[in-house]
């Protein structure tokens, strides 16, 4: 493979390994996973081929984990259920707490590294999942996509079409910035029987939007959501 301008070097792919859980022992199949249409400055290849691969994985390692855990759904439910978890949406969350926008090689028009769209990050993800079943097979992928999806599985199988947002918010913050949010409760207000509760979340000392909600956790799960949105995480 010609690799494109800009690729990262040897020290950068390490630390992404490291990130991703998967020492490649072919990092050409990395470095291809990583390469958007938009950077081929040369005639070498872009991720879309591993794009296709990792896609059929990611959907084989998701079927096959609710088929084995949740012996009750039926196949409305756990199509549902998948769906939710390989939507682009939740794959450019996870891509960006993998940091992948610092990675993945684009073209120039991408100078402002938040600016990459959803539709690559997540695009790159599912090209990486299908670079690490060649490098290592189906153990190696279904360790990978279980690894850092397995959460999302879980939460999307309670309750489909609801998310986590206190839990996309903290695995963010721990992978970004080595540390937890903080929910302060603003006020409660409103009579015993319709309390109303007023929350902010704090990450890596920036302050969001305040939340209500008719509980603490209700509120704290609307402020995880608004302080994602002000992250361009949603």
């Amino acid at each position: 493979m010609k690799r494109p301008v800009c690729v990262p070097g040897d020290e950068q792919l390490e630390r992404f390994e490291a990130l991703l859980g998967h020492a490649f022992g072919d990092r050409n199949l990395l470095l291809n996973a990583l390469v958007h249409g938009s950077s081929k400055a040369t005639s070498g290849e872009d991720n879309e081929r591993l794009e296709f691969l990792g896609d059929a994985v990611l959907g084989a390692v998701v079927s096959s984990r609710l088929y084995e855990t949740y012996p009750d759904f039926q196949e409305g439910r756990m199509t549902k259920v998948r769906s939710q978890v390989v939507s682009r949406r939740n794959l450019a969350l996870r891509a960006r707490g993998l940091s992948f926008d610092r990675f993945v090689i684009v073209g120039r028009m991408f100078r402002d590294r938040d600016t990459i769209a959803d539709s690559i990050l997540s695009n790159a993800f599912e090209a990486v999942i299908g670079a690490v079943f060649l490098d290592g097979g189906w153990g190696a992928a279904r360790d990978f996509v279980l690894r850092h999806l397995d959460e999302d599985i879980r939460q999307a199988a309670l309750d489909p079409g609801r998310r986590d947002y206190k839990s996309l918010l903290g695995e963010w913050a721990q992978q970004q910035l080595q540390e937890n949010p903080v929910y302060r409760l603003i006020s409660t207000s409103g009579p015993d029987h319709t309390r109303v509760f007023e929350v902010a979340a704090r990450v890596g000392g920036r302050s969001f939007p305040t939340a209500t909600g008719s509980s603490k956790k209700e509120a704290e799960q609307e402020a995880a959501r608004l302080a994602l949105l002000e992250l361009s995480l949603l």
